[in-house]
């Protein structure tokens, strides 16, 4: 699909409405941050569960731009800092789902949560480098994009999606429950992605899903909330 542009004041501008979904993104999770932040936060999963939301916020800031000003930019790497700080916050999810485990798993745990992290950081620093080439920017898409939805879907479906069903099925834990829900919507942006589903030039595959994101990230929020609130910690 080829990017919609226009012209503001001498500058060309790519997919306005892809930035201002961007935008939209982060002022709800900077929000859901803020308000999860309240939330008892001298307690260790508070302290997770709101600093995901915080890195979420400021990815789409930092993606946004890499949107919007593509046409002067030569490389990604403005995409590459926002899908750093997805890895960041995705991390910070792990580590507040493994709240309700022994210190023994924590701390286990602990450590493949930042070999992840690293692994995909360096992966997506590392393909810029040796192979980012994108001599055509009329084009909707970002290189590099499959390995984000590669180590996301390892860090969610190895290890927030067993840790939250196991809780679910244990202790009823309906705070697990709702974070479980908005993981399965959001299948539904991978799906909008890998079929570049898009309502035309103006509304394109990623502007819909982030609108399907809000919507996950507010069961989330409603969800760690509940988590949060029943938390006493797992010696």
């Amino acid at each position: 699909m080829e990017k919609l542009s226009i012209e503001f004041m001498g500058l060309i501008l790519y997919e306005p409405i892809t930035y201002l979904s961007d935008i939209i993104l982060a002022i709800f999770s900077l929000f859901w941050y803020s308000k999860l932040r309240k939330e008892v936060y001298e307690d260790s999963m508070s302290q997770s569960f709101s600093r995901y939301f915080l890195f979420m916020g400021i990815a789409p800031l930092i993606s946004g731009q890499a949107h919007l000003f593509d046409y002067y930019i030569d490389h990604n790497f403005f995409h590459v800092i926002g899908w750093s700080n997805i890895a960041i916050g995705t991390y910070y999810f792990q580590r507040g789902s493994a709240m309700d485990y022994s210190m023994e798993v924590k701390d286990k745990l602990n450590w493949m949560f930042i070999l992840l992290l690293i692994a995909s950081i360096s992966t997506y620093f590392i393909y810029q480098f040796v192979g980012d080439i994108d001599p055509n920017k009329k084009t909707v898409g970002v290189p590099g994009f499959a390995a984000v939805s590669i180590f996301t879907a390892i860090s969610y479906i190895g290890f927030i999606v067993p840790l939250n069903y196991i809780k679910l099925q244990r202790d009823k834990n309906a705070g697990s429950g709702l974070i479980l829900l908005g993981i399965v919507l959001t299948v539904g942006t991978l799906v909008v992605h890998s079929k570049k589903f898009s309502l035309g030039p103006h509304v394109n595959y990623n502007v819909i899903a982030h609108v399907i994101l809000v919507f996950c990230y507010y069961l989330y929020f409603l969800g760690m909330r509940k988590k949060i609130r029943g938390y006493e910690g797992t010696d």
